[in-house]
């Protein structure tokens, strides 16, 4: 057994058919067999290294495979993050901007509707700080309705109503009473849809009272 033909010729018989290898043993040469055994092994050897290789390979070549598309996967999910980020920032820009526009727009009205407000009751001889105190009235109702509370909803109502009742005893007719009424509560919505509080006063309203104590009266 230690023969290094004996384990060559035993190795064959595990690979060859036996009535092959009893009739290739008969026909041939002992060396010439050892060297046909020789060979035959190698190639064998050979063979099933290069089977071998060839599932190595594959093997690697299907690892590159998942490896570039787990890259292609990262890629495109950061990319599609960044994408939702930026979407979301673009979003908020514009939301700051409709608001910030609305806002000016409002601050804008605001102004026109005060302008209109005061030119006809200077127009009428209505006292400025009276209009400004029957907007606060209006301010005071409208918040009131909104919380449901009677009680000052009754109070406002009376004190409007009085409100009119002393300009009709000028002479002022009934529809130039309900004008006036009417821009005071328009003023009074902006300034509450603007977040100023009830019976607060602007920068302009500061002004135009130090500018009109009073306005004047016509016959």
């Amino acid at each position: 057994m230690n023969n290094p033909s004996s384990r060559i010729n035993l190795l064959l018989e595990a690979f060859i058919p036996r009535k092959f290898w009893n009739s290739l043993k008969s026909s041939i040469s002992p060396v010439r067999l050892g060297v046909v055994s020789f060979q035959f092994f190698e190639g064998r050897t050979l063979n099933l290294e290069t089977k071998l290789e060839e599932k190595q390979q594959q093997y690697e070549g299907i690892q590159n495979s998942l490896t570039n598309l787990r890259i292609k996967y990262e890629t495109e999910t950061k990319g599609k993050d960044n994408e939702l980020k930026n979407k979301e920032k673009e979003i908020k820009l514009l939301k700051s901007q409709a608001e910030k526009s609305q806002k000016e727009l409002l601050e804008e009205r605001l102004e026109l509707k005060e302008e209109k407000m005061e030119e006809f009751a200077d127009e009428l001889g209505v006292n400025l700080e009276l209009i400004n105190k029957v907007r606060e009235y209006y301010e005071y109702l409208i918040d009131a309705r909104k919380n449901l509370n009677r009680n000052d909803i009754s109070t406002n109502e009376y004190n409007i109503t009085k409100f009119k009742q002393e300009i009709l005893n000028k002479g002022i007719g009934i529809k130039k009473v309900q004008k006036l009424c009417k821009k005071c509560e328009r003023v009074a919505e902006i300034r509450l849809e603007l977040g100023f509080k009830p019976g607060s006063i602007s920068q302009q309203q500061a002004q135009t009272s130090a500018n009109y104590s009073f306005g004047r009266e016509r016959n």
